[in-house]
């Protein structure tokens, strides 16, 4: 019996094993197949929602689209697609309307894609996203309206403030007498390397507007340079009796200039032809100090430096030009770039030529107003500005500029102690001036 009961109970206890491990088996195969497929199903709407999540954007023809969030930034990067955080026609005013503008919801991170139907529809096909998102230039619609012509909050002025590295060259001389003789050229004074560093502060009417006004004030000052003072006994500038070698590193300049004209606007308003009229000032106050006597005659004045040089010399040129400005608005070709703008210029000016010295050490001349010149001339001014439109409201500029002045046969009358004048001809001034220059525009 002993042995009947225990083969029972082992035999119970195996039987009893076998079926708890066939349990155990069931449940950690089901919960094992529960795990996979919950790991799955997040796995798909992982997935899923990286590939199939869309948010809706919005044509400028009114129609909505539904773009992946994930492929997004692909788009962006595709061939001729632009990416702005604000609306692209506030720069591209004449390009816009041709263009298909998306703009982006917030799903999207919001802002507004941009490009010829041919590129956007190219970007679209390649991703597999759509067949065709427009098949030619929208229709503009007063959902999203790019007509700027009707946009009352379009900027309409731009104000420029910039800094300029400018350098002048000034040079007259007079004759012996009234008829430009005894000597030729009795007399020479030189300015040169005239280092000026110049503050400018320019306003115009945007690119919008048909009449185009502009001006603009520049205030210089001058902190290096160096003066020639030279005197001749025969013509052509022959047996030079004396000569000084001065600084001319104080004084300032300041131009100021007022135009207005016509804005035509070509190749869908890509380029603008602006011909303008206008009238400008310029003025110079030049010194003369350290003075240092190069090359003198018998019983004149010693050589080397000589003390208590101060003497002045202030121009003054105004009158009329005549100017045309062509600029040229460049889509960006680089993502990540902003867009660009040409401008170049040219003026024609008609001139009267004034100045006042003060030679501070000419016992026989009288003081403050020791000669003056009166001449009239001409001048033609050069220019070309890159603009980088960093936003819709303001830019970096970077500009060079190049002038050239000139007059003949004018007047120089010499004031005397003993209450005389003496008048005798003014051959010719010349003037000349270059300026780089850079500085930001913001339009309002």
């Amino acid at each position: 019996m002993l042995t009947i009961k225990l083969k029972i109970k082992i035999g119970r206890s195996r039987v009893s094993n076998a079926g708890a491990n066939v349990d155990l088996r069931l449940v950690a195969g089901r919960l094992k197949n529960v795990l996979l497929m919950f790991i799955l199903a997040i796995s798909l709407l992982i997935i899923g929602a990286g590939e199939t999540d869309a948010a809706m954007a919005v044509l400028n023809n009114g129609q909505e689209i539904d773009i992946p969030v994930a492929l997004l930034q692909r788009i962006k990067n595709s061939p001729g697609i632009f990416f702005f955080t604000y609306p692209p026609e506030k720069i591209f005013k004449h390009k816009i309307k041709d263009w298909i503008v998306i703009k982006l919801s917030d799903e999207l991170g919001g802002g507004f894609l941009a490009g010829t139907s041919e590129n956007v529809n190219q970007a679209f096909k390649k991703l597999n996203t759509n067949e065709s998102i427009i098949k030619s230039a929208p229709r503009q619609s007063s959902a999203f309206r790019l007509d700027q012509d009707n946009i009352t909050s379009d900027p309409r002025i731009e104000l420029e403030i910039s800094y300029g590295y400018r350098q002048d060259q000034l040079d007259w001389n007079i004759a012996g007498n009234r008829q430009g003789e005894n000597p030729n050229v009795l007399s020479e004074l030189i300015w040169e390397d005239l280092l000026i560093h110049e503050m400018r502060l320019g306003i115009r009417t945007t690119l919008n507007q048909p009449i185009y006004f502009g001006g603009s004030i520049h205030y210089g000052k001058i902190v290096d340079g160096k003066n020639q003072d030279s005197d001749y006994a025969a013509d052509n500038r022959e047996m030079e009796f004396s000569r000084s070698n001065n600084n001319a590193d104080e004084g300032i300049t300041l131009d100021g200039s007022v135009g207005i004209g016509y804005n035509f606007r070509l190749l869908s308003k890509s380029i603008n032809l602006i011909p303008q009229v206008g009238y400008s000032i310029h003025k110079q106050n030049l010194t003369m100090t350290d003075g240092y006597q190069t090359i003198t005659w018998a019983g004149g004045p010693p050589l080397g430096s000589f003390d208590g040089l101060d003497s002045t010399y202030e121009t003054q040129w105004w009158g009329p030009w005549i100017g045309i400005d062509l600029v040229v608005n460049i889509v960006k070709f680089v993502n990540y770039l902003p867009p660009l703008s040409i401008r170049a210029g040219y003026e024609y000016h008609w001139a009267e030529y004034s100045a006042q010295a003060d030679w501070n050490l000419r016992e026989d001349f009288r003081h403050p107003n020791s000669f003056e010149h009166e001449i009239n001339g001409t001048g033609s001014l050069m220019g070309v500005e890159l603009g980088a439109h960093i936003t819709d409201l303001w830019s970096f500029t970077l500009g060079y500029e190049t002038e050239a002045w000139t007059a003949k046969d004018g007047i120089d009358r010499v004031f005397l102690t003993d209450g005389t004048t003496i008048s005798t001809r003014l051959n010719q001034i010349n003037w000349e001036s270059t300026t780089v220059q850079f500085g930001f525009m913001f339009r309002f």
